[in-house]
């Protein structure tokens, strides 16, 4: 929101706040000598300020998936969520959390919405493994 200088008079819009411009970030967690708790602090960090990716090495993709399945907003694919959270069981996780697509939801298209569940139900339900979460963070902009 734009306010009035007081030394100039002229109107300034503020500079966006650090957490604002981690969404624009690619956090690179590529360096060749990285240890694995080196990358599990990277990756928290990625979540917890909703960088716009976190980069990992391949070998690096269990814990990617572990610590950011669906990150930062969960709108993957439902094709993707499932074979991420079939591979997440496969490699040990016990539950996979899928957060709906809150765009999709407030668009006003639920079929969207309705299908994607259906379809990660359908392939998690043999496993019950699934638990259904709704970003909360997100209800000022209902």
């Amino acid at each position: 929101m734009p306010r009035t200088s007081p030394l100039s008079g002229n109107q300034v819009t503020p500079l966006p706040s650090v957490l604002d411009r981690a969404t624009m970030i690619d956090h690179s967690l590529l360096h060749p000598a990285m240890t694995d708790s080196q990358l599990r602090a990277g990756l928290k960090i990625a979540r917890d300020c909703a960088c716009a990716t976190a980069c990992v090495e391949p070998y690096a993709l269990p814990m990617w998936a572990e610590a950011l399945a669906g990150f930062p907003h969960c709108n993957s694919h439902p094709d993707v969520i499932v074979a991420e959270g079939t591979r997440a069981l496969s490699e040990g996780a016990t539950e996979i959390d899928i957060v709906v697509n809150a765009g999709k939801g407030l668009g006003g298209d639920g079929d969207y919405g309705a299908s994607e569940l259906e379809q990660v139900n359908d392939a998690m339900t043999a496993r019950d493994a699934i638990k259904v979460l709704f970003a909360t963070k997100l209800t000022d902009v209902l």
